[in-house]
């Protein structure tokens, strides 16, 4: 009996969860007529794979510049050449498919956090915290979410089953956390790399009992990932290289990481930075303080440990950062409830301190609905009728600059079919992110 209302009240919180996140993840998409933020280059390639009849291209032209390789993970490049396809619309599932992938992928989430606390209650906080940070919603919710919340959707669900069978090793468990794992993986580089350091840092650590069943595990669930995207992996490699993965992965500051580590104060100042997605909002930071000591006093020292890795030594791991400082509050937050409870019988006081917790998080969720909903697209019918001008007015081999906000600009390939002179978006896979970075830097200063 007690199972069942367990499992009831669960879906209660998840479901209330999920209505409470669900406009700071539409609000925009109802709001406005054109997708949020920039996707040009995953429309340019989702038309090229329509065009192919759904064959994998080679190259991809214009971004780069002068082009690239198609080895983009091409998950959500053929969700939305799908659509495009069977629908003929464009702007409109760009507008309104990430916010809800997005938001499916708190499910996964809400049971990742309860398989780690066994508190439902741990698990719906966690939910909404991760809804209110407007760096997920850029990273997801935006147009270029396209390929990221399919991305962010699978990592989640592969750690939720890797999570089940840490504590009831099944068949079942361990292929489904490697299946999704390979679908993470053919949707975007930086969620598989988490994924993969994830698993492999529990099977390492989790206990000193049953370390080489762990490890063999962690061998399997990555075997299975690397069997899903098998056929693209093979295709890439084979036209491209390995050492393009290299390119990707050491871009985004991932081949800076280690350089904070030369000195004390370097390792400060990568702390003070990359802690600023939780330390820029007070009451998240002290609910992650909080959850950090509740953690330590448990001895949860594999989630802790992991943590501090990916907030000292992953790139572009801001993301990141906010996911597990959310994760920490809830379960702070979870283990106060508990504390009182076990300390105090007083009706008075468990009312004052659910008071604090619906003023804190309610606090945090007007905070990031505030943010979140003073966003507007960039993409507007000027850039349209500038795009017809250039299209008619100008040859197709000729290049441009244009001193645009970033966001804005890398629209522009796509619309006027021509090649700029620098071009950041797409350059991580030919090795010259940094460089075309520098460049644009160089421009915007004009």
């Amino acid at each position: 009996m007690k199972k069942i209302l367990a499992l009831h009240s669960s879906k209660i919180l998840l479901f209330l969860s999920l209505v409470v996140s669900f406009p700071l993840f539409f609000e925009n998409a109802f709001e406005h007529s054109s997708p949020m933020g920039y996707a040009g280059l995953f429309m340019q390639m989702a038309e090229q794979i329509v065009d192919t009849n759904f064959s994998l291209p080679l190259y991809s032209p214009y971004y780069g510049p002068g082009g690239i390789p198609f080895a983009y993970p091409p998950f959500g490049l053929y969700l939305l050449a799908f659509l495009i396809k069977v629908i003929g619309k464009y702007f409109i599932f760009l507008r309104f498919l990430p916010p809800l992938i997005s938001l499916l992928s708190l499910i996964p989430l809400f049971y990742l956090v309860l398989e780690l606390s066994d508190s439902p209650i741990a698990a719906s906080i966690a939910v909404i915290l991760v809804s209110t940070s407007d760096i997920l919603y850029v990273s997801h919710a935006w147009a270029a979410g396209i390929t990221r919340a399919p991305a962010f959707l699978f990592t989640l669900v592969s750690l939720y089953f890797y999570s089940r069978q840490m504590k009831n090793s099944t068949r079942t468990n361990l292929f489904f956390a490697g299946f999704f794992f390979g679908l993470a993986l053919m949707s975007h580089l930086i969620y598989v790399l988490f994924c993969f350091i994830w698993i492999w840092w529990w099977a390492a650590f989790h206990n000193r009992s049953r370390l080489i069943i762990r490890l063999r595990n962690a061998f399997y669930v990555s075997l299975i990932g690397l069997l899903t995207a098998s056929t693209w992996l093979i295709t890439i490699f084979q036209r491209h290289g390995v050492y393009l993965v290299y390119n990707t992965l050491t871009s985004h500051g991932g081949e800076k990481i280690f350089s904070y580590w030369k000195n004390i104060f370097g390792l400060l100042q990568s702390f003070i930075q990359f802690i600023e997605p939780i330390a820029s909002r007070e009451i998240l930071l002290f609910l992650t303080l909080l959850g950090l000591v509740t953690l330590l006093l448990n001895r949860r020292y594999v989630l802790v440990s992991f943590s501090f890795f990916i907030l000292f030594a992953f790139p572009d791991n801001a993301r990141f950062v906010y996911l597990l400082g959310a994760i920490f509050a809830a379960m702070g937050i979870d283990s106060l409830i508990y504390w009182v409870q076990r300390k105090t019988a007083s009706l008075v006081i468990s009312s004052l301190l659910l008071i604090l917790i619906i003023f804190g998080v309610g606090t945090l969720w007007w905070d990031g609905y505030k943010i979140i909903s003073k966003f507007s697209p960039n993409l507007t019918g000027n850039a349209f009728s500038l795009a017809e001008y250039i299209q008619t007015n100008t040859n197709s081999n000729e290049i441009y600059l244009a001193l645009l906000r970033q966001d804005e600009a890398e629209w522009l390939p796509y619309l006027f079919q021509r090649e700029p002179i620098v071009s950041q978006w797409g350059s991580e896979w030919l090795g010259e992110y940094n460089r075309q970075t520098y460049l644009m830097s160089l421009f915007r200063d004009c």
